[in-house]
């Protein structure tokens, strides 16, 4: 009969044991799965990669445009193929867009202890300026300042 109770208590142990093993697992799962679809950074979201590019190949482009000349022939006449933009069309701006649950705050600097100067809540679309480092230099109501891209998206206009 003493065997049969410590037999019992080695298969409760082993049950215990299991059960903690598939919580845990379930949890890595269901963390591993969340973190993918919540961050803009997850495997999956090619969203912000986009973006960073759209952002970066725009600022990259925008001096090319200022440096341009136009070369002359041998007779002093400009090529036919090269066309000047008309004054009607603008510039693509982009804006970001909130997309935290809680208020976005705009900040001073580019860094977390800097200044508060407002927050913008979800939706709110503010003209972003450059990207620096995880950073938009953005101009909201007036005022310059610096929000978190991880809690945006962006958007054209």
């Amino acid at each position: 009969m003493i065997k049969s109770k410590h037999f019992r208590k080695d298969v409760i142990i082993a049950r215990i044991i299991f059960l903690c093993f598939c919580v845990l697992v379930t949890a890595a799962v269901a963390w591993g799965v969340s973190a993918m679809t919540d961050s803009p950074e997850g495997g999956g979201n090619s969203e912000s990669e986009s973006e960073s590019n759209l952002l970066s190949s725009e600022s990259e482009s925008e001096p090319e445009s200022e440096s341009v000349t136009e070369p002359e022939t041998e007779t002093g006449t400009e090529p036919e193929s090269q066309t000047e933009p008309t004054e009607s069309e603008e510039p693509l701006k982009l804006y970001a867009e909130v997309t935290s649950n809680r208020n976005l705050n705009l900040r001073k600097e580019p860094n977390t202890t800097s200044e508060v100067l407002t927050s913008l809540p979800k939706g709110t679309k503010a003209e972003v300026i450059e990207e620096l480092d995880g950073w938009f230099k953005v101009i909201y109501n007036g005022q310059e300042g610096y929000i978190s891209s991880d809690f945006v998206k962006i958007v054209e206009e």
